[in-house]
């Protein structure tokens, strides 16, 4: 079972907040921990993190967006765990991922577009007449060589 990065707290909402609350919100945060905004001054392992911080920020708003990548995230969220929070060192990106791309790619795989379908016709067409004539061809071939006589 995957733990998901918990978005909602990441950009300091609520799992209810329309699209214009989550864009102002990842504006906000953006702002916050942007690297560029950084004195010259600081170490670059503070600019490493702040870079890090700042990811998570545009991963979450990534996420929560899009309609349809958010009720996709929602989902999994259902179906797991608590998620651990972003400042957690070990991100399981595999079982992230791969369950998001699983239910987005899962309509393509269950159903083909129509382009698909017509190719796949004539591929399957044209397999079962070469299939087909086999036997013909050969029964031919027999009465040319005159073994039919």
């Amino acid at each position: 079972m995957s733990n998901l990065p918990d978005y909602y707290n990441i950009l300091e909402i609520h799992p209810t907040s329309t699209q214009s609350e989550i864009k102002d919100a990842y504006k906000k945060q953006a702002l916050l921990h942007h690297p560029d905004r950084l004195k010259d001054s600081v170490s670059s392992e503070e600019r490493a993190e702040a870079t890090r911080k700042f990811q998570v920020i545009a991963d979450a708003y990534y996420i929560l967006g899009d309609p349809a990548r958010r009720k996709t995230y929602d989902q999994s969220r259902k179906r797991h765990t608590p998620a651990m929070d972003e400042s957690s060192p070990h991100v399981d990106a595999q079982g992230v991922f791969g369950d998001v791309f699983e239910e987005l790619l899962k309509p393509e795989v269950e159903r083909p577009g129509h382009l698909w379908r017509i190719l796949g016709t004539g591929a399957g067409a044209v397999l079962g007449f070469i299939i087909g004539n086999v036997g013909g061809a050969a029964v031919v071939r027999c009465i040319r060589m005159g073994y039919g006589d």
